[in-house]
Formats: C-alpha cells, sequence, structure tokens
C-alpha cells in the first residue's frame, strides 16, 4: 500500500512536471498491487522514473526535498528507505541485520547515498580492498556466492565504474583448491574477447586474495529482469538466446566450456545486449586435469 511518503512523492512529481495526474493515480494502484506481489516496498519516484523515463534531477529533487533516500544494504542488496540522510549515521537492515552507514566525501561525486554506502562487519572490509588494490574506491557488495563476492568501484585513473571480483585464495580446509580456481579462470578470461562476454580489465593477486577487475555493466540479470517484470516477449527472448549462443561458440572456438550457464550468469544491458559472466567453474576442453576439480558424483554449476 501507497505511503503518506508516496503520495507526497507523487503530488511534487506532478508539480515538477515529470507525470500528470492521471499517471499519478495510476501508479498508486500498480504499486499497490507490485507491493503485495513481491512483498517489499516499491518507491513511488524510481518507480515512475523508470516507468516514464523523466529527467535524473527531477528524482534527485523529490528526495532532497523528502530528506528520502533509497540506500542499498552492502551485505544483501535489500534496499531501504531512510528518511534524514546524515553522513556518518549507521543504520541497520530489516532484512539480514547487518549495520551500514554513509561516509562522508569518501568516494568522488558520488550520484546517490547507494554510492556511499559501507559495511561495518563485512568479511571482506572495504578497506582490505583499497589496500590491495590503489586506486579503486570501493562503493558497495553487489552479490556473494561460493566462488566470491562481487563489489561495484570507481577506479579513480579515468573515473569509470568497475566490478571487482574477490575470491579468498587461502581458505582453510580447501587444500589449494581455490588457487587452482582462480588460476585457470584467470587463463581462460584473458583468451576471450567478444562482446557478449564481460570483458577483463585487470587482474591482482596477493597471498590471500585473487581479484578480477571487470567492465561493470548496467542492467539486470535475466534473472532478476524476469522475477521483476515477467518473461520477455517471444522475439526479445530469441534475440537473448541468439546473442548467448554467438558469445558461447566464441568461448567454444577458443576450447572453453563455461559449465555453470543460468539467467543469473546472463547480464541485459540497457541497451538489449546479453553479457555473460563468472567463468569461475570454466574449464578448457583439452585440459585433462581440469577434471580433479570436481569431485566423483558431484553436480556442476550452482544455485538458481
Amino acid at each position: 500500500m501507497a505511503t503518506d511518503s508516496d503520495r507526497r512523492a507523487g503530488e511534487l512529481l506532478v508539480e515538477l512536471g515529470g507525470i500528470t495526474r492521471p499517471q499519478f493515480d495510476e501508479l498508486l494502484s500498480e504499486i499497490s498491487l507490485l507491493e503485495k506481489k513481491l512483498r517489499r516496498p516499491i518507491y513511488l519516484e524510481r518507480f515512475a522514473h523508470e516507468r516514464f523515463k523523466f529527467a535524473d534531477s527531477i528524482v534527485s529533487e523529490v528526495q532532497q526535498r523528502l530528506s528520502r533516500r533509497l540506500v542499498f544494504c552492502p551485505r544483501c542488496n535489500t534496499k531501504n528507505n531512510v528518511f534524514g540522510f546524515r553522513p556518518g549515521e549507521w543504520v541497520g537492515c530489516p532484512r539480514c541485520k547487518a549495520e551500514f552507514g554513509f561516509s562522508d566525501g569518501l568516494f568522488p561525486e558520488p550520484q546517490s547515498a547507494a554510492d556511499t554506502t559501507v559495511q561495518r562487519g563485512s568479511s571482506l572490509p572495504f578497506s582490505d580492498l583499497h589496500r590491495d588494490l590503489p586506486g579503486h574506491r570501493v562503493e558497495r557488495l553487489v552479490a556473494e556466492g561460493g566462488q566470491g563476492a562481487i563489489y561495484r568501484a570507481f577506479r579513480t585513473s579515468d573515473g569509470i565504474r568497475v566490478a571487482i571480483k574477490a575470491v579468498r585464495l587461502a581458505r582453510p580446509g580447501a587444500g589449494g583448491e581455490a588457487r587452482k580456481r582462480f588460476e585457470r579462470e584467470r587463463k581462460l578470461t584473458q583468451i576471450l574477447d567478444h562482446p557478449g562476454i564481460v570483458r577483463l580489465l585487470e587482474i591482482v593477486e596477493t597471498p590471500e586474495m585473487g581479484y578480477f577487475v571487470l567492465e561493470w555493466i548496467e542492467g539486470d540479470s535475466f534473472l532478476d529482469l524476469v522475477n521483476r517484470t515477467g518473461a520477455p516477449p517471444i522475439a526479445k527472448c530469441i534475440d537473448y538466446a541468439r546473442q548467448t549462443a554467438d558469445a558461447l561458440a566464441h568461448a567454444h572456438d577458443r576450447g572453453v566450456v563455461h559449465r555453470d550457464l543460468k539467467p543469473a550468469n546472463l547480464l541485459v544491458t540497457k541497451e538489449g545486449r546479453v553479457k555473460i559472466v563468472d567463468f569461475g567453474l570454466a574449464k578448457t576442453m583439452m585440459d585433462h586435469g581440469a577434471s580433479g576439480l570436481t569431485q566423483s558424483g558431484m553436480g556442476l554449476g550452482t544455485p538458481n
């Protein structure tokens, strides 16, 4: 159900020319239905911006007048509505109970409060990333998985956003397998160069950690896209499948098998381009020694 702040946000959007009054009424009805279906809050100004594509400055003006910020928990990536944004203040995520806060000027020209979230008590503190990757300023944790964690960062040398995949190489009881997987992924990603495969920019290795610095993709995974908006039209699905097959053909021509292809590992850009990510389980068809990295009787791939 739309909150009073959502109604006020809608009134401001009408006042600023972002939407019309009939569009405002339509949004309120849609948000109420979506919130019941998804069981999470939908913030009107963001939803309206995605729907009607008005200027970013209008969203910023609405949020400034409401003293409201939509921020991401750096641990579980849940969206949180924060009122009275104050640098240095720590808040708690209602979903995973992690504490996170806002750094005063930590990152150059943050685009929103989401770009200045830092996590307290993280398994891999941002300070460690800044130490190991000088010239990068970490903005937030994007995802965690069995093979490592993904962070969004700002590269200060040229001002572009990048994705950092961090992999622990010295894990107790792993028997060196984490390092073998890292070396394998390093080798394979360096021989792939295709617009349908996420581009590798840099590799950094320390005694305990391995880092892949990758191009940042503005878009959603196919999994998130379907969960949010439902299945795309058939024609678009065929186009996505064609792009994916073309990228896989490039990899196969170089002897690389992904082995973990799934909707969560297919990113779709705002322009409709498909990018395959996460070659952490990949191997070469010619490398017979790779079989030791998958135990007998163990299924390939990862959940979801």
